[in-house]
């Protein structure tokens, strides 16, 4: 069992993390950091988040960047949207925890 547990470990650490997959319902989803156009109706806020004080020191900079906005498009996408206003990054050195909020809205034209 100690063996598999080690074997495992290694796993992980010598191939990363990956970053937070992005759902079927959230490949159309606009991330910018402008407002969101006039005829657009706001939903909610909504927090992307991929690393953290366990699991962070595993991902490289480049998987966290692309799991946190994964992850801000998904729960857009939960919460009917299909637009995100990207408000405030946060990158927590200590931890390796990249955050990212932002506005959710649902705009009649956007595709």
């Amino acid at each position: 069992m100690k063996n598999l547990l080690i074997k495992l470990g290694l796993i992980v650490v010598l191939t990363g993390c990956a970053a937070t997959s992005i759902k079927p319902n959230a490949v159309n989803v606009v991330a910018s950091p402008n407002p969101a156009p006039n005829n657009c109706k706001l939903l909610g806020q909504v927090v992307g988040n991929q690393g953290g004080t366990w699991s962070g020191g595993f991902y490289s900079s480049k998987n966290l960047t692309i799991g946190v906005m994964n992850d801000l498009k998904n729960e857009t996408a939960d919460m009917g949207g299909n637009y995100v206003q990207i408000i405030n990054n946060n990158y927590n050195n200590i931890n390796a925890e990249m955050t990212t909020s932002g506005n959710a809205y649902i705009c009649p034209n956007q595709k």
